[in-house]
């Protein structure tokens, strides 16, 4: 058994020799159709890691000829397959910049977007590439409204402000979890502003309502009057949208409050 598992041993070894070798040879030939040739054979086989420096080597002995475009396409594909994003990002949009007559400019211009969707990470984390992805996005369908691709860049779009909308809804939340009630609401109301069919919609003007009241009730008293009106709106515009909401009681509580607060407000005035 051992002798055996021992032959298998050699056999794998002398294989992965004799292909590197070979390998070996392709990248000393001086032959770049020769290479060429090889290069789209590895690239067929998904074997991008031996076909991405051949083609990368080819780009430029190739370029203002026939297989030009054809190289610089496939070496980008090679570099996007092994998870070089930025990298292949910055070719795709090259590659359409040069190409622009090409059969697949309007491809690589979708590519060089989806580049970016692909960088896009979890709502928690940065967003810049998520802006990116979305000016890169809606620049390929300004560019390319006829486009096959377009239902499936505005669902990539819709997918990525949702990033955003998570984003912004976690730091609003934040700033009435440790009571500052001002940045808060206005947190709170610009989420409303930049999406104002979210599905957090409830919500979100729920705190706004509990924002404005405790923004009120801890005001000095110049302050305090056109606060409790806001308040006031708040209530309002909850109940207008949502009379069924399941925080209609706190809702309700809250409004008597301030109404409350509003009466002895005006009560010492006098």
């Amino acid at each position: 058994m051992l002798i055996k598992r021992l032959y298998h041993l050699f056999v794998v070894l002398l294989v992965l020799t004799s292909c590197n070798r070979g390998y070996q040879k392709v990248l000393k030939s001086p032959d770049k159709d020769f290479k060429y040739t090889k290069a789209l054979e590895y690239y067929e086989n998904s074997d991008w890691t031996r076909a991405r420096p051949l083609f990368e080597e080819l780009v430029p002995l190739f370029k203002g000829t026939k297989k030009g475009a054809d190289v610089y396409y496939y070496f980008i594909y090679a570099s996007y397959y092994m998870g070089d994003l930025g990298n292949a990002s910055y070719h795709f949009k090259k590659f359409a910049q040069t190409y622009p007559t090409s059969k697949h400019a309007m491809e690589c211009s979708f590519m060089n977007a989806y580049c970016y969707y692909e960088e896009s990470p979890i709502f928690s984390l940065d967003q810049s590439q998520t802006f990116k992805a979305l000016d890169a996005l809606q620049l390929f369908a300004n560019d390319y409204p006829n486009s096959d691709s377009i239902p499936r860049c505005n669902a990539l779009m819709i997918e990525l402000r949702g990033k955003l909308l998570e984003k912004d809804y976690a730091n609003a939340q934040t700033y009435f979890h440790v009571r500052q009630y001002e940045a808060a609401s206005i947190a709170l109301s610009n989420v409303m502003k930049d999406f104002p069919q979210n599905k957090h919609k409830e919500e979100i003007k729920f705190l706004i309502l509990q924002s404005n009241y405790e923004l009120a009730i801890n005001s000095v008293r110049s302050k305090k009057a056109d606060r409790l009106e806001q308040t006031l709106k708040s209530y309002q515009d909850f109940i207008d949208d949502f009379p069924e909401s399941k925080d209609l009681k706190a809702a309700e509580n809250t409004y008597k409050k301030a109404i409350a607060e509003k009466e002895l407000l005006n009560s010492t005035k006098k």
